[in-house]
Order: structure tokens, then sequence, then C-alpha cells
């Protein structure tokens, strides 16, 4: 496995990154707010799972670029680290999105009409999918393991936020409350199972 990547794709790793913290950033302050204001538990839980998000990708950061230098010695230690972090990211993502799906079905809650929600959805659906295919591309020219389950966290955002507007949609034209929660369900066992290849990906050395 090549660690040392070259210049030019650290570089756009870390463009990739930051506007991954920014989008975060707006997406966490945004989504609680919307769903404070509309009392909408599955709102605020999107905008609280991008929490999770800027912890991966604070990961990265911390992966690939340390204030000071270092040894390529200290890599294969550096690199299982990063991995078990992002793996216990996954699972800490896994347990919010079935707990708060559980929490829905048995009290019928149901997403409240919010068009900002609505709308940091629909933006939240093309952003995370577009800046997670690019660190995905990025990761793999890399070959490295934790870029990509970086870029799988952030394309997860991008399903959670498809799955919001599934929900979204079903309750408006069909008045299907039990959707978003359901769909939630679905992604569990992705989720453990995302968690389950990252650490096992990790190197035995540390």
């Amino acid at each position: 496995m090549n660690n040392r990547p070259s210049k030019v794709l650290r570089r756009r790793l870390l463009i990739i990154v930051w506007l991954c913290i920014a989008w975060n950033v707006l997406e966490t302050s945004v989504g609680v707010g919307a769903g404070i204001i509309a009392h909408s538990i599955s709102l605020t839980g999107f905008g609280l799972d991008s929490l999770i998000e800027l912890f991966s990708a604070g990961v990265v950061l911390w992966r690939f670029f340390p204030p000071a230098p270092r040894t390529h010695h200290g890599e294969p230690g550096r690199e299982a680290t990063s991995l078990r972090l992002i793996a216990a990211s996954f699972f800490v993502l896994a347990i919010y999105v079935g707990g708060q799906s559980v929490a829905d079905l048995v009290h019928h809650t149901h997403p409240a009409d919010s068009p900002v929600g609505i709308a940091l959805a629909i933006a939240s659906l093309f952003i995370s999918t577009t800046l997670g295919l690019a660190e995905l591309r990025i990761g793999r020219a890399m070959h490295n393991p934790t870029v990509r389950a970086d870029s799988v966290e952030t394309l997860v955002c991008g399903c959670l936020a498809g799955i919001l507007l599934l929900g979204l949609g079903c309750h408006e034209l069909l008045n299907w409350s039990w959707a978003d929660p359901v769909g939630g369900l679905l992604m569990v066992p992705f989720l453990i199972w995302q968690a389950y290849r990252v650490w096992k990906e990790a190197p035995a050395r540390i």
C-alpha cells in the first residue's frame, strides 16, 4: 500500500475535507434549528448526524495533515488508529439511526412541515453525494482505506437526506408516517457492516 500520496492528491483531499467540514457545520446548525422550530425529531436528528461527519473529517485531517512533520515509521499505527476511530463513528451512527427510527415508530412521529428542512435535505442529497464521490475517487487513487471510509460516511449522509425526503414525500402524498423510520432501519445493517469492514481493514501492527 502506498502511504505517501502525491502533493496533488493531498491538496485535493485537503480541499474536499474542508468543504465537508464547512458543509457539515452549516448542516448541523440549520438542521437542528429548523428541527426545533418545527418540533421535528427526524430533522433535528438529521442535523445532529452531521456532528458524526465532522468527527470523521477531523480524523482524516489528523491522519494526513499533522501540525509537525513525521517519519514514515509511524504510518501503520496512525492508519490503524484512524480506521478504528472511523469504524467507531459508523457504530455510533448505526445506534443513532436505529434508535431514532424505533422511537419514531413507537411514538408515531412523522417529519413536520418545514420548507427549510426540505431545502436542507435536497441540498444535502446533492452536496454530500458529490463530496463523497469526489473523496472516494481520491481515496482510491491514494490506495488509502481511511479516506475511502470517510467518503462512505459522507455518502451515507446523502442517503439519510434522501430517506428524509422520501419520508416527507410519503407523508405528504400518501400519509405514510412510517416510511421515514422504516427507511432508517433498513440502513442500520449496512452501517454495522461498514463499521466491521473498516475495523478489520486496520493494520494489525499499531
